[in-house]
């Protein structure tokens, strides 16, 4: 494929690639219609995921933070219409695909200004007191690396979980970790998807939440897992893969409101875009809401926890 990388992606294409030849398979229109949870079922996922790793190699260069996760890339993939009913034995599409969406990235935010954002949150946890080393860690805001942290700042994450990697989580799934908020209630995230590192040279799981310094990427990782006992949760009931992704979406255009954990806002009556501040639970539940699903299981009235999300009849674990 012009101007790609042969490199692969690691870990994703030991967990993934292994088991199905994607190659040898042939594509026409009627397999390009798929449900993000098999994105990796993809007949041309190699070519793809080999794909991403470019654009996203040609975002750090142009200095524009990557918003489209490797799912979506992958499934939004379509052969041109002149194809229709044939079978793809090039990479042609793909070529034009990739250049495409390169062209796209003029339109995302830069990097320089998600990092700006990552360092007025940092400022606000600091003063808190909240960080890794003082131990001051059993609240949803952590200190710990992996929290308020958009972009992958370590190597060598995902050796102890390489699931984390495949589809047993994907773009709107629910991450739960047990340990949050002093260890009582737990806390939540929302998955915006799998995303690749060009300065690591591996793949990561982003995640989008409300801490306690307010609404703030972060990374799911084997860190994650063992520190604050998380587990991730498919929503079902009528979660199609455009409402997941509206939902992940949803999630991220709160970045940078408030975190209030009184019991005024608790309620779930005013959960629209426009709420002025947010905590974990009751964000993942108005994103779920907002596309006409409810997975908390509650009325209108009572606060939303963590838990309450986990156990929805709504939800199923993953991972």
């Amino acid at each position: 494929m012009k101007n790609l990388r042969r490199t692969g992606s690691f870990l994703l294409s030991f967990v993934i690639l292994a088991s199905v030849m994607f190659t040898s398979t042939p594509v026409t229109a009627a397999t390009m219609q798929m449900e993000v949870k098999n994105y990796d079922k993809h007949p041309q996922f190699q070519q793809l995921n080999e794909a991403y790793i470019e654009y996203s190699e040609q975002a750090e260069k142009m200095g524009k933070f990557v918003m489209l996760p490797l799912e979506y890339f992958v499934i939004e993939y379509q052969p041109d219409i002149s194809m229709r009913g044939k079978t793809l034995d090039d990479n042609k599409g793909i070529d034009a695909y990739l250049a495409s969406r390169i062209s796209e990235l003029d339109q995302n935010i830069s990097i320089a200004e998600i990092r700006a954002e990552q360092a007025k949150m940092q400022s606000i946890i600091e003063k808190e007191g909240l960080t890794e080393n003082n131990k001051i860690g059993t609240r949803s805001a952590g200190g710990y690396w992996f929290y308020n942290c958009p972009e992958l700042i370590k190597a060598g994450n995902y050796k102890k979980y390489p699931k984390l990697l495949g589809s047993a989580v994907v773009s709107g799934d629910l991450v739960h970790d047990d340990k949050g908020s002093f260890g009582i209630t737990g806390h939540s995230a929302i998955v915006m998807g799998h995303y690749y590192s060009s300065i690591y040279k591996e793949y990561y799981v982003r995640v989008c939440e409300a801490v306690s310094a307010g609404v703030t990427y972060g990374i799911l990782s084997d860190d994650r897992v063992v520190n604050r006992a998380s587990s991730v949760y498919r929503v079902n009931g009528g979660a199609n893969s455009t409402k997941r992704i509206k939902a992940a979406n949803w999630v991220a255009s709160q970045r940078g409101k408030p975190w209030s954990p009184s019991t005024k806002n608790f309620k779930t009556e005013k959960i629209s875009k426009s709420r002025p501040n947010w905590y974990c639970s009751l964000l993942v539940y108005a994103a779920y809401k907002a596309q006409g699903i409810n997975i908390g299981d509650k009325g209108g009235t009572g606060a939303i926890m963590p838990r309450h999300l986990r156990d929805s009849a709504r939800t199923s674990k993953t991972f």
